[in-house]
């Protein structure tokens, strides 16, 4: 088996495959230009997960990330994950969704062989979050959530991409939620794309750092945790609380020595 090196040394044990550039919700953030209605051409098929698959255990990949868009508008995502799981053997296959849709068809998923899901989920408070998504329904997440904690999927990654004058007001109220519950918390510091406005970007960008201090201020010294160098999160706790608080910052620590 021949491993898979990057220029920096590091090796590369994990895959991140987008298969749909579609999504149901609208969020800035992530799609400034708008909703992309189907699939264009060149959309990775069944057949090119297999055949992606079949080289990425050659070089010794052990954890496979299917995302989007919204890798729920494929159909086919129960059959993709099947390969990677029950056809090459992959030991931690998860998905990056907004979970709208995830609740009906978390069961199949899990016949499949999926092994944990990250969710995005920018906002407590129902207002803030059907406003960031465009209309997204915050107790249909929220079901969908607590079915993935239900099933035992661990654990459950609740990612919050933080704007000032957007969502920071979210910051306390989405920590708040690893007091009683065994989730981590991942704030993510907001990326500039290549079609959202500079000005706007650099108005709302808010570092982790800064946002760490704001929850600090709040709720106590956070304690790092021991947590997997190939990680892109920091992962810290308060004292007593149930779950787990991280900060993913590629704008302001863009370089991560170990990440893969």
């Amino acid at each position: 088996m021949s491993a898979l090196i990057d220029s920096y040394g590091r090796l590369i044990k994990d895959l991140r495959i987008s298969i749909t550039p579609r999504c149901n919700y609208k969020c800035s953030y992530c799609d400034p230009l708008g909703i992309i209605q189907k699939d264009p051409i060149g959309t990775v098929s069944v057949a090119d997960i297999d055949n992606v698959l079949a080289a990425a255990v050659e070089l010794g990949i052990e954890s496979i990330r299917f995302t989007g868009g919204e890798p729920l508008l494929r159909q086919e995502l129960p059959e993709m994950i099947h390969i990677a799981k029950q056809v090459y053997g992959i030991k931690d296959v998860a998905i990056t969704s907004n979970a709208s849709l995830l609740k009906r068809r978390l069961a199949d998923l899990i016949t499949a062989g999926l092994d944990r899901v990250n969710i995005s989920f920018d906002a407590a408070d129902p207002e803030v979050f059907s406003r960031i998504t465009k209309g997204g329904n915050i107790k249909q997440v929220w079901q969908a959530i607590e079915a993935v904690q239900a099933a035992g999927l661990q654990p459950v990654k609740l990612n919050a991409v933080i704007m000032k004058d957007i969502n920071d007001s979210e910051i306390l109220g989405l920590a708040e939620l690893s007091r009683e519950l065994p989730y981590h918390i991942r704030f993510i510091e907001y990326m500039h794309l290549n079609n959202s406005d500079s000005k706007s970007y650099f108005k709302n960008f808010l570092a982790g750092k800064d946002i760490k201090a704001k929850i600090e201020a709040e709720f106590g010294e956070l304690t790092a945790l021991d947590t997997d160098p190939s990680a892109p999160a920091r992962l810290f706790k308060v004292a007593n609380w149930a779950g787990a608080i991280g900060f993913i910052n590629p704008v302001s620590e863009p370089f991560c020595g170990a990440c893969s």
